[in-house]
């Protein structure tokens, strides 16, 4: 039989329960001396007023409260004053002795608050490391258990995160310049790769996980085109990856190339967006999909035919009153900055990922292709190089790519 973990004389206690809050409380330590001994971030073990049970707290704040007292006649001044050692414990989970048929069990909540005057011990020694290693080989015989390092309160037992519920939420790991973020990430990405059935997406915008030194079975490198990879050829069987511009829906062209600014800016999404849709119904003439298609729709269409068309209807003269006169078309000298915008964009090398197309990306069936490379059977992770993007457009490619995905 698995002998108990937490198992506590009344001789042992260290302090009582003075206050309870709903998630914290407060305990009056015996002696200067135990005092002396706490530290912030320590566990302690508070009698819970179910049997068997322990509630497991976490120390926050250490401090002497100096407190008056009434002076006797026959009293020394010196008397007149005493001080409590206190400590603010918050509650981090409960500890019960057994769970069903389980012993040791630690659950991350608390079913009751303790009592006033309850009992107060120290987790320290064996009691520290068996309370430790119980967590961890609960996690540790998890579906997906993920080693992510060893406890700061006792080094000899293994931090485990259950990978199913880590990847079920939303999450991030915090921590100031140099306390090991990266690695973490690192260390959590290369044991995904080694379990079954894993298939993720990595998001490398700093380019630290596209090294060689993280290179290992389960893990694929892919990165967004450079400019230096804008002439290779069969680009996704070299793991170089083209986002086109025909894959943004209406909201992302118009958040990429209209200056909201400008008091035309209504004309030129208006009209814009109705060039582009006709380029669109133009590559599925003959289709299933004539006539079934936004201007969101996923189809390619050629960017340089709607820019020739825009800077038409920029320059257009229309028959005027008289015959033989002409006048200004409706949308001339409207579309000018707009149309220098999308130029600027076309020969930005730093966004040729996305506009410098050949024909291969221009094609429908590269969506195909490429939506396996994102998705493919065999699963792993794959870390996408995004260092080369720029700043200004990070946000708007990584929003594509996962609603590719998605």
């Amino acid at each position: 039989m698995e002998s108990i973990v937490l198992r506590y004389d009344k001789g042992e206690s260290i302090g009582s329960i003075n206050s309870v809050d709903t998630g914290m409380a407060t305990a009056i330590i015996d002696s200067d001396d135990v005092l002396s001994q706490l530290q912030i971030n320590q566990l302690i073990a508070i009698q819970s007023p179910k049997s068997g049970r322990y509630i497991i707290a976490m120390i926050v704040k250490i401090y002497r409260k100096a407190t008056d007292m009434t002076l006797n006649d026959d009293e020394d001044e010196e008397d007149t004053s005493s001080a409590f050692n206190q400590v603010r414990l918050v509650f981090v989970g409960e500890f019960m002795d057994k769970a069903g048929e389980q012993s040791n069990v630690f659950r991350r909540n608390v079913s009751a608050v303790p009592s006033i005057s309850a009992l107060c011990y120290k987790i320290e020694g064996t009691r520290l490391t068996d309370l430790m290693q119980t967590i961890s080989n609960k996690l540790a015989t998890s579906i997906s258990p993920l080693a992510i390092g060893k406890y700061t309160m006792d080094e000899s037992s293994i931090a485990y995160m259950d990978g199913d519920k880590l990847f079920q939420r939303h999450a991030a790991i915090v921590g100031s310049t140099g306390s090991g973020k990266s690695f973490c990430v690192a260390c959590i990405v290369e044991q995904m790769a080694k379990l079954k059935h894993s298939n993720a997406i990595l998001f490398d915008i700093h380019g630290e996980y596209s090294s060689t030194d993280f290179k290992i079975d389960g893990i694929k490198q892919y990165k967004i085109a450079t400019p230096g990879d804008l002439a290779t050829s069969e680009k996704l069987n070299n793991n170089i990856l083209m986002v086109p511009y025909w894959l943004l829906n209406y909201e992302e062209m118009q958040a990429l190339l209209l200056d909201r600014s400008d008091q035309n800016a209504p004309n030129q999404a208006m009209i814009f967006s109705r060039e582009v849709l006709a380029e669109k119904e133009k590559g599925v003439e003959g289709t299933i999909y004539e006539h079934l298609i936004t201007v969101d729709s996923p189809v390619a269409y050629d960017l340089q035919t709607v820019l020739t068309r825009l800077k038409f209807k920029d320059e257009e003269m229309v028959p005027g009153a008289r015959a033989g006169s002409e006048k200004l078309g409706p949308y001339n000298g409207k579309l000018t900055r707009f149309n220098q915008r999308l130029e600027n964009k076309l020969s930005d090398k730093r966004m040729g990922f996305m506009f410098s197309l050949q024909t291969e990306e221009k094609s429908q069936n590269w969506l195909k292709d490429f939506a396996k490379v994102l998705m493919k059977a065999d699963g792993g992770v794959k870390v996408i190089d995004m260092s080369e993007v720029p700043s200004d457009v990070l946000p708007l490619v990584i929003g594509l790519l996962a609603r590719i995905v998605f």
